[in-house]
């Protein structure tokens, strides 16, 4: 059980041992599959977007500016082109939902099990639900919560009731929305789901891109409520976009006097110096880079995060 209030904060690299890719490999895909649009080549995946209603020349024409903006993600782009705002959120979610393979995901044994194992005593089911831990994710997809409530429910001879009321005392807030809620909420999609074009619509509507969620949203104040109350932050898989940072410390309150671990993997020590601009107003007591080369799960062990 986690005693020490914490509060993971992950980016887009917290999900991609799990398969899911990163901005830039989300990018080249959609970018690949707008080359397809064409009335010969109808994969499924680009035959799902002409059955939410854009035509070939609508995929084409985002694709082909998209190819050609110089940015490192969808999103990013998306923040200035608000004319392609509903094709790239349908793109996006079209090909995150294609990665919500429930079969596989535990074949993947990286930092979830370790959090799992950190945060749930093997013969105390309640002290999963007791542990002082909240996640603040920007990623649109829920495997965390899918493995997380999984493992719950194989672990122990219990409802799935019983596991949702222990699961819902851990709070997980995506701040730009998600593909659909945590895997146990009545009435919305299972965790892999047939994808369906009405399914993609349902997911796309539930994205929100950058320049759409503010600082005041409900989920921004959450997260800001939730770093406010932690003793513990870790930043994980996260790339430190400026605008993600302004907003998550508008309050720059919220992270003074905590312990603050930021994962580094592939960034220069010019680039951490960089993000380390965003803390220097704080009284920190401790700021802590990971190793450029360590991933998720490496990092959380070598500096001991979950540690108490």
């Amino acid at each position: 059980m986690i005693k020490t209030p914490t509060v993971l904060v992950l980016g887009a690299g917290a999900s991609k041992p799990y398969g899911y890719p990163l901005g830039q490999e989300l990018l080249e895909k959609i970018v690949a599959l707008g080359g397809l649009a064409t009335d010969v080549t109808t994969p499924a995946a680009l035959a799902n977007l002409f059955k939410c209603g854009f035509s070939h020349e609508r995929i084409k024409d985002f694709a082909a500016a998209l190819s050609q903006s110089g940015r490192q993600s969808v999103d990013a782009f998306l923040e200035s082109r608000d004319d392609f705002l509903e094709v790239g959120r349908h793109a996006i979610a079209n090909e995150l939902l294609a990665f919500e393979k429930s079969q596989d995901i535990f074949k993947h044994n990286d930092w979830y099990q370790y959090l799992f194992n950190r945060m749930c005593d093997s013969d105390l089911f309640e002290s999963f639900g007791r542990s002082n831990l909240a996640v603040v994710t920007f990623n649109y997809d829920r495997s965390l919560e899918f493995y997380l409530f999984s493992a719950l429910r194989n672990s122990f001879q219990k409802t799935a009731g019983e596991c949702a009321e222990n699961f819902k005392a851990i709070p997980i807030i995506h701040v730009h929305g998600q593909l659909g809620p945590a895997p146990m909420g009545a009435g919305w999609p299972d965790y892999g789901a047939q994808i369906t074009p009405d399914l993609i619509s349902f997911s796309a509507s539930q994205i929100r891109i950058i320049h759409e969620a503010n600082d005041s949203t409900p989920e921004f104040r959450a997260a800001q409520g939730q770093l406010r109350s932690a003793e513990r932050i870790c930043f994980l898989g996260f790339g430190y976009h400026p605008v993600n940072m302004r907003r998550l410390l508008k309050d720059i309150a919220v992270v003074e006097g905590k312990e603050i671990y930021c994962c580094g993997f592939d960034l220069t020590s010019k680039e951490k110096q960089s993000v380390n601009k965003h803390f220097q107003a704080t009284r920190l007591s401790k700021l802590r880079w990971g190793n450029s080369d360590n991933g998720c799960l490496k990092f959380l062990r070598e500096e001991g995060v979950l540690l108490d």
